[in-house]
């Protein structure tokens, strides 16, 4: 969160919506971890927030919570016959709303919620972390890649936030 919206000035016009949210659903688990995410995580095919920082942090959403709807759009199934990507859906409506505030409605221990979610500008550069052994980091001009043993060397969030932000601005200045 404060990489994306303290280096925006560095990424001139290639910026987006940066909500704080990591969502995530069973399917950006490979079919070996579903089980350990559904254990572990409670992560089935409804919409988790896996991480919450910045305007996320701010409105009072935390992970764990359950995504229901966004904006008045349901993203959760409604019956075991409920067809399609839930998680597409949710990145669909916050992708529409652009610079505007969304309410987003979410389940937390049984009891529900809603809340007003405003995005702060930042640079749209995604970040990637590949589960590899090597302590390696690089910039793709489109995105940033970590990759999982560079995570056993960071000591603390400053630290692994250096290695993310040389590679931000590899791809901000162009030249990754």
């Amino acid at each position: 969160s404060r990489l994306r919206t303290a280096g925006l000035e560095l990424c001139k016009t290639d910026f987006k919506p940066f909500w704080g949210l990591w969502l995530a659903d069973q399917s950006v688990f490979s079919n070996d971890d579903r089980d350990r995410a559904k254990r572990f995580l409670g992560i089935d095919q409804k919409v988790f927030i896996l991480a919450a920082s910045g305007p996320a942090a701010n409105a009072g959403l935390r992970a764990g919570d359950v995504v229901s709807k966004i904006d008045g759009v349901i993203v959760e199934p409604q019956t075991w016959m409920s067809q399609g990507s839930f998680l597409q859906r949710a990145s669909d409506v916050l992708a529409k709303a652009d610079m505007r505030p969304v309410e987003i409605e979410i389940s937390r221990t049984e009891e529900k919620y809603s809340a007003t979610l405003t995005p702060d500008v930042g640079c749209r550069y995604p970040l990637t972390i590949l589960p590899d052994a090597q302590i390696n980091a690089g910039a793709t001009g489109n995105a940033i890649v970590i990759f999982s043993g560079i995570l056993s060397l960071a000591n603390t969030d400053d630290e692994l936030a250096h290695v993310i932000a040389h590679e931000l601005a590899h791809n901000a200045l162009g030249h990754p």
